[in-house]
């Protein structure tokens, strides 16, 4: 079976050497980690306002992120 790949645009959390947090909302506690073997980052050029898990507001970096379409379905992100 083909995987399908989809672009989804979100906000950036934090980076590791190997996983990126991220989420669709800006709000930290809805975040999930992504495995960088897994995707493709490519930077928006666009910032956006999110929270914290202790609720301080906090300026994210927009990202356009490729996956396999399971993967963003496992993730609860489409």
């Amino acid at each position: 079976m083909k995987s399908t790949l989809v672009d989804l645009m979100l906000t950036k959390h934090r980076q590791t050497e190997k996983d990126v947090l991220v989420s669709d909302t800006g709000e930290e506690a809805k975040a999930v980690w992504l495995p960088l073997s897994r995707v493709e980052i490519e930077d928006a050029r666009n910032i956006a306002k999110g929270k914290l898990k202790g609720g301080q507001s906090v300026t994210l970096q927009m990202i356009v992120v490729t996956m396999p379409e399971r993967l963003a379905m496992e993730k609860g992100l489409v």
